[in-house]
Order: C-alpha cells, then structure tokens, then sequence
C-alpha cells in the first residue's frame, strides 16, 4: 500500500475570525491563541472586530485586524453589525468564516454572501444558549422567538462548532439538521507554565482554592 503524500494547498487557506470586540475572556483568548500558533503556511488568519477594543488587542498584528474604527455599543451600532462585517467579508475574502456567540453568530448569518462566492461558515458556540436566552430576557415570546432564530441560525452552517461533548449533544439536539462537530479549546501550554512560575504578590498565609470563571450564571 501506497503512502498518501501530503501536498501543500497553492495558498494559504483565508480564515476570517469575526467577534464583537476583545474585550472578554474565553473565546478571545481561543481567537488569539489560534492566531498566534496557526502555521502560517496553511492559515492566513485575519480578526475582524466591531470595536476594536480590548486586553488582548495589544498582541495581535496590526495588519491581521480588520473591521470599522467606532467603538459604539448602542442600538444603533448594534444594527449596523451586519453590514460591518459583510463589509470585512468583502475586505478579506476568506475561505471560511468563524464566528463567536450567538449575538456575533446571527450578525454573520445576515451577513454572509448568498450563491456560489460564499465561503464556508464555522458557527462557533462555548456555552448553552438555552440558558444564555433565559438569562437575556424572562419573556416566554421573546425566547421562543430567541430560539427559533438560532436555530435557523445553526441550520444554516456549515459547521456548528460546540467545544465540549455535552454541549455538542445538546446542541444537536435542539437542533435536529445542524451539523455539529466538537473541537475543545485551544490552549497555550507554554504561556501557562511560564505564569505558573511568576510569584504571586501577595500570597494567602493559609490554604487556598482557585477557580477561573466570570461570575455569571453560566459559570
């Protein structure tokens, strides 16, 4: 039997990762881990930003961003979104489009170029959404209408991304059709064990428990 031999693409494949801002936590670090540890020979990684904002901002290449300059959170900028981000669709001309949360995740939906120049679209989810749409409102017609749109939202790509086997499940089952796959978070190995090194400046004179996790009812 024959080995298959790898065959390098002609170019590099044109991935454009797309969130509100990098403001946050867990899937800002995940956008920039995947940036920086990506081998650029196979990925062109570009990060489009609604606002670019950020405590990560600082470590990613000024020449991979992409998105408008305002940094406007109201209702108006919020419905500007879609077009925001056909506009850095059309900037970057990506191969796939990865996007995250479910706010980010309808935006590129409207967004996304219908018939044969789309590109192919990764819907990226880190948490129920479920409980996400209880907690934005207690309106039984508000999250029936919630979850009616995200569900077409999940149908509509061409790959729902969960990053745990749980939430893959329940995903899939809440939405029958989508097509899920479950890939766990990237994570930063070295940049870990570099920090478990450094001192802590004050440390507790007794035994103590760390949890990581922001204070909300997800966690």
């Amino acid at each position: 039997m024959n080995a298959r031999v790898f065959v390098p693409p002609p170019r590099p494949a044109r991935v454009l990762l797309v969130l509100g801002s990098l403001d946050g936590g867990g899937a800002e670090r995940v956008a920039v881990n995947l940036i920086h540890r990506s081998d650029p020979a196979l990925v062109d990684i570009r990060l489009g930003l609604l606002r670019p904002t950020g405590a990560y901002l600082a470590s990613v290449e000024p020449h991979r961003l992409v998105g408008p300059r305002r940094r406007g959170r109201g209702l108006i900028d919020l419905a500007k979104a879609p077009g925001d981000i056909a506009a850095m669709i059309e900037r970057a001309r990506p191969d796939v489009v990865m996007s995250f949360g479910m706010a980010i995740n309808l935006a590129v939906a409207m967004a996304l170029p219908r018939g044969e120049g789309r590109p192919r679209w990764i819907c990226r989810e880190d948490s129920n959404t479920a409980a996400e749409i209880a907690q934005f409102t207690s309106s039984r017609w508000v999250r029936a209408l919630a979850s009616h749109l995200t569900g077409k939202v999940h149908r509509a790509a061409d790959c729902l991304l969960a990053v745990s086997r749980d939430l893959g499940a329940g995903l899939a089952a809440e939405t029958p059709g989508a097509r899920v796959r479950v890939i766990h978070n990237p994570i930063d190995l070295a940049e870990i064990a570099a920090m478990a090194g450094a001192s802590l400046a004050q440390p507790p004179a007794r035994p103590f428990v760390v949890a990581a996790g922001r204070l909300v009812r997800q966690k």
